[in-house]
């Protein structure tokens, strides 16, 4: 019996894919909609909204599409509009004697662990309190519901606001917000804040969850001797493990990065490019390179792995400094009335456009509107013996939930190891829609429980005293016998670097045939899931 020992790289390429994942709509100010694909910009029936000079003290506009580009709502100027443009609901605070609610920064995302047609509408909002003596940033949460008709729900109130006070004579516009993917049922929102007085955090993290939002603490409070940020600079990676900003230090405006799992803080260099009030920041689809417009109004950027070094690049001027990264391009505004992308150093004017801000998005996930529609989901078997599952048919964001025969939570993600033999039930959350797919199944582990699973480096027996397949080498077919007191259930054909090639449904009996005809010569692994077993057999074609 020989022995083969097999290591495995999967998943990395799903990582890295994932993480350049886009809305491909985006709403603008001034009521329109712009089309990634081509570039176009259209009118959408909300009246218009006001366009400023300058993006950082400018209201941003928000919205949710569907998949074809069908605009579902909008917001703007704190007005939510459905899609014929009718305002169904106005932002204000819930806090007493409030006078006014600037909205100044939106996020749709769909509701942690909700169900299909829930959103949140997720803001940042200045709110003025008699007449100025106790001013309050809020962050809230407005719940959404999208029926299968388009119809759209609006809260009456925020279901959950979180706010900070500021002593200040009147607070000022300046407020940047960063919004997670969902991860264990909760998003997190950071957000900077502007404060006059000292011992008070210039960051501050939310937490999101389907009961609402939570503080979840800060860092960088002001010290006499902390430099301020600019707190229109704040951007998240989209791998989730890096939050940056541009500081003040002295008397130099630096990019700084922060490790969310470690706290370290990395500085990260232009040499003499100055970054003014004006700058934005936008991480690149790796996570690493760091993108960043400058007073000069041209674009530099520097990288995490390479802190010390910088490019400028050189077709850009003129840009207004709202950046933002869709359709594996980086998207610009303007001073010259036109919206740009930029490649590389290739830098080219798409579309007419007047307006200083871009939509906020959140990076490495896609958010659209989908009807209730059941998933694809089939199951394979790893070499290793785990259960993993393959889904089509949704946005490619989801989420895995495994529960076992007792209805309790077996595992999470794309595999899982499962012991117990018994019905199963996979809950597979598409993170886009907030739709959910359940696929029931019954599980037959390993011989052996948990302890008849390998490691990814661990040698695999190849051969089965339980188990043979005939004849070995095959050349356009191959016979498979089990035990006499077992039924076949599945077959599945892989090759050594993990790939499923072929999956047959089993015939339910103790011998089965497959043909090999469209297998190219060489050395494979046969899974045999039997209703009482797992097993693996080596075999090739000729």
């Amino acid at each position: 019996m020989k022995n083969l020992r097999i290591t495995f790289f999967m998943l990395c390429l799903l990582v890295s894919l994932a993480t350049q994942a886009q809305n491909p709509y985006w709403t603008l100010c001034s009521s329109k909609k712009l089309n990634l694909a081509n570039n176009t910009i259209t009118n959408l029936s909300a009246p218009s909204s006001l366009c400023g000079l300058t993006h950082t003290n400018q209201i941003h506009a928000e919205g949710l599409f569907d998949v074809n580009g069908n605009i579902i709502f909008s917001i703007a100027m704190g007005r939510v509009y459905n899609k014929n443009g009718i305002l169904i609901h106005t932002i204000n605070s819930p806090i007493p004697n409030a006078s006014s609610t600037l909205v100044k920064r939106v996020t749709v995302v769909p509701v942690p662990n909700g169900d299909c047609g829930e959103y949140y509408i997720l803001y940042a909002a200045l709110v003025d309190i008699q007449n100025n003596l106790n001013d309050y940033y809020e962050v809230g949460a407005i719940k959404v519901t999208v029926d299968n008709f388009l119809n759209v729900v609006v809260s009456n109130n925020s279901i959950s606001t979180v706010k900070y006070p500021t002593q200040a004579q009147g607070i000022d516009n300046w407020i940047q917000t960063a919004v997670s993917k969902e991860a264990n049922g909760q998003r997190s929102m950071y957000l900077t804040l502007e404060q006059q007085q000292l011992n008070v955090n210039q960051i501050e993290k939310v937490t999101v969850t389907q009961n609402g939002l939570a503080a979840a603490g800060g860092f960088l409070p002001t010290q006499s001797s902390t430099p301020r940020l600019l707190p229109n600079t704040l951007e998240l990676s989209p791998n989730q493990q890096h939050l940056a900003w541009i500081q003040t230090i002295n008397g130099s405006n630096i990019i700084r990065v922060r490790n969310l799992t470690t706290g370290v803080i990395t500085d990260l260099n232009v040499g003499l490019i100055t970054l003014w009030y004006l700058s934005e920041l936008e991480f690149g689809p790796n996570s690493d390179d760091i993108y960043a417009t400058t007073s000069s109004r041209q674009l530099v950027v520097t990288s995490l792995s390479n802190p010390q070094s910088y490019t400028i690049i050189s077709n850009t001027k003129n840009l207004q400094g709202a950046i933002e990264w869709g359709n594996n391009k980086l998207y610009a505004t303007s001073t010259d009335g036109n919206l740009y992308t930029i490649a590389g150093q290739t830098v080219t004017a798409v579309a007419a456009y007047s307006g200083s801000t871009l939509p906020e998005q959140v990076d490495g996930e896609i958010i659209q509107y989908a009807p209730p529609s059941p998933l694809n989901i089939y199951l394979t078997i790893t070499i290793q013996g785990y259960t993993q599952a393959n889904v089509s048919g949704g946005s490619g964001n989801y989420i895995y939930t495994w529960y076992d025969p007792f209805g309790a939570v077996a595992a999470t993600g794309i595999q899982a190891k499962l012991c117990r033999q018994g019905t199963y039930t996979l809950v597979v959350r598409d993170n886009s829609s907030g739709c959910k797919t359940s696929h029931m199944f019954v599980n037959y582990p390993p011989r052996g429980g948990c302890r008849g699973f390998r490691s990814a480096g661990s040698e695999i027996k190849i051969g089965s005293p339980q188990v043979k397949a005939y004849p070995n080498p095959a050349a356009d077919h191959i016979n498979i016998q089990a035990n006499g007191e077992e039924s076949i259930v599945q077959l599945q054909v892989v090759n050594f670097q993990g790939q499923v090639l072929m999956q047959i449904d089993g015939n339910q009996r103790s011998q089965q045939r497959i043909t090999t005809n469209g297998l190219k010569p060489g050395m494979y692994i046969l899974n045999i899931t039997t209703d009482r077993s797992n097993s693996q057999v080596k075999f090739s074609v000729k």
